[in-house]
């Protein structure tokens, strides 16, 4: 049994990110986390010793996929490959046979302190640790991995793996779906998360609401990832296993960058503990509304177009089924809400 017992797939085709490397830093501290990548990018990055690298083509991926689930299944678009995250177990078995436990994570994310979150979890204990697509472990046993598989005829058939390899549109699964199964049927789940989403309807990088409150900036320092703040003229620090950066795109980063450093809408850059002051009136301070509102506009017509080009997409694919697929996510929609 890997001493790692922990092994974390990402499958990302097209090119990774220039900040890739900061990522790479992050994830590199851990000792009980082994990262396997499937990539067509043979960009020269320095890989630690616990990342292995499987170059691939997106088509070879799709040939694993359909091998496992099906010859007819959705899968001409990376992205898809979001809701096939909880058949990871069975698609991979081949790559995690000496693992206890088997999970996924973005790559628009900087890791903190991994382990010390994941053993105040007690991951050892659970069937599912986390709930996100972003960062979630299963354990590595037959029941958890072909769980992925049980129908719930009270759910809508939108979160269903059957409704899922049918359609081209992003249904979700790897969260809503499949965190229904585990808890409906009696899978031990873990739910707390020590993770923190940078706000995406700010342009600066704040967390939870994203509301502003007081002066803050985000860091990763010491191999721990912390938002610190400025109240009333005190400093204020709090840890997170890791800050997902949603939907920012591409980020400017310094080349020089190898260990601390600031994560902010205007990029990474190296960190100077003799710099606060300066962080909290650059980047932490409040936007201007001219700001936000130019950044609001930028922000809802790229969901409009993201929104258009899935719909279209599925026309195509399914051609006269399209209002079907609307009616099953209206559905899915107001039954979460219920």
């Amino acid at each position: 049994m890997n001493s790692n017992n922990i092994a974390i797939i990402i499958p990302y085709f097209g090119k990774l990110p220039s900040w890739f490397n900061l990522f790479l830093i992050s994830a590199s501290k851990t000792k009980i986390v082994t990262f396997i990548l499937f990539t067509d990018d043979e960009t020269k990055f320095n890989y630690p010793i616990n990342f292995n690298v499987n170059y691939c083509s997106f088509a070879d991926l799709s040939k694993m996929f359909k091998k496992t689930l099906g010859q007819s299944i959705y899968l001409e678009n990376p992205y898809k490959i979001c809701d096939y995250r909880p058949a990871f177990g069975k698609v991979f078995k081949d790559y995690i046979g000496e693992f206890s436990f088997w999970g996924h994570c973005d790559i628009d994310i900087i890791f903190g302190d991994i382990d010390k979150y994941l053993l105040n979890a007690n991951y050892q204990n659970f069937d599912r640790t986390f709930t996100y697509g972003h960062f979630s472990i299963y354990s590595n046993t037959d029941k958890i991995n072909n769980a992925f598989t049980i129908k719930l005829n009270h759910i809508p058939k939108f979160f269903d793996i059957n409704y899922v390899k049918k359609t081209s549109y992003p249904c979700n699964f790897d969260e809503v779906g499949m965190n229904v199964i585990i808890k409906e049927s009696g899978f031990s789940f873990f739910e707390k998360s020590y993770c923190a989403n940078v706000n995406s309807n700010f342009i600066k990088y704040r967390l939870g609401s994203g509301v502003y409150e007081y002066p803050s900036f985000l860091a990763y320092v010491g191999s721990s990832v912390y938002e610190f703040k400025l109240v009333e003229g005190e400093y204020e620090t709090k840890e997170f296993m890791y800050f997902h950066l949603q939907n920012r795109g591409e980020i400017n980063s310094e080349e020089k960058i190898t260990n601390d450093f600031v994560i902010s809408h205007k990029g990474f850059f190296s960190f100077n503990k003799n710099s606060f002051a300066t962080y909290f009136a650059e980047i932490g301070s409040k936007e201007t509304e001219y700001e936000q509102q130019e950044f609001n506009k930028f922000t809802k017509e790229k969901e409009k177009k993201n929104t258009i080009n899935k719909i279209k997409r599925e026309f195509f694919y399914k051609k006269g089924l399209i209002f079907s697929l609307l009616i099953n996510r209206y559905l899915a929609l107001k039954w979460l809400n219920s």
